[in-house]
């Protein structure tokens, strides 16, 4: 393994709300935070106003893996229309075409990709899957939206591993115990992609590359969980990048 990778992690957009007049590039401190603490070095990866190929692959050259982080900020601020169609893209298109311009950026480079939460969903949308635009709560016997009931280090539904998946793997687990802060859900996982995790309604929680690439997603925020399966898991992921 590499002594020090560069783990490049992507960042979320906000165009002055939060602290009026003020826009906001921001990252997952927690992601930063595990990267750091396996002795790597993290870089927060701006949200540009022209995400243009060139650009993008000349910033990611430096790099080993990338991350796509979740949102934070939209979380309560998202109304979901179901007249639209591409939410994902409708609720936040500068920080969607960044995210797209660094997976394709990264897909030319071969860099391991893991996407969480949004970025899971964002990765499905690009690389041919499909995300469902109403709202995966509605009528719906499990939470997976916990933003006004539970802290994001609360584990609030159970999630199924797919035995013989890269997931498994890193896990070294069945069954696992997941926040939950989405609305949106992938419906279909692209071509040459394979299904790695579930929770019990069926909404699908996972996705990895069956051909090769470092390329997983999860719907849920593991950076987030204080239970050492977490920890371990970024450990094992990290070593996969470096070896």
């Amino acid at each position: 393994m590499k002594e020090k990778l560069k783990i490049g992690i992507s960042s979320g957009w906000e165009p002055g709300q939060l602290v009026e007049g003020w826009p906001l590039t921001y990252a997952i401190r927690n992601l930063v935070q595990v990267v750091e603490r396996e002795g790597h070095i993290p870089y927060v990866l701006p949200v540009l106003d022209n995400p243009s190929a060139a650009v993008m692959e000349e910033m990611l050259g430096i790099l080993d893996g990338v991350i796509l982080s979740g949102e934070v900020l939209s979380i309560k601020r998202n109304v979901v229309d179901e007249l639209k169609t591409n939410i994902l893209r409708s609720s936040n298109p500068l920080r969607y075409d960044n995210e797209a311009s660094i997976i394709r950026a990264a897909g030319k480079r071969k860099l391991p990709i893991l996407g969480i939460c949004r970025g899971f969903q964002v990765m499905a949308m690009e690389l041919g899957g499909e995300v469902l635009d109403g709202d995966v709560n509605r009528d719906n016997y499990i939470i997976h939206q916990q933003g006004t009931f539970f802290p994001p280090t609360k584990a609030v539904h159970t999630v199924n591993i797919i035995q013989g998946s890269l997931l498994h793997q890193l896990l070294e687990k069945d069954r696992v115990m997941v926040n939950s802060f989405h609305r949106q859900a992938v419906l279909k996982v692209p071509d040459n992609f394979s299904v790695s995790a579930t929770s019990e309604d069926e909404v699908i929680e996972g996705m990895e590359s069956r051909h090769g690439s470092i390329l997983l997603g999860l719907q849920f925020h593991p950076e987030m969980l204080p239970e050492k399966i977490w920890g371990r898991f970024f450990h094992n992921w990290l070593l996969l990048v470096g070896s």
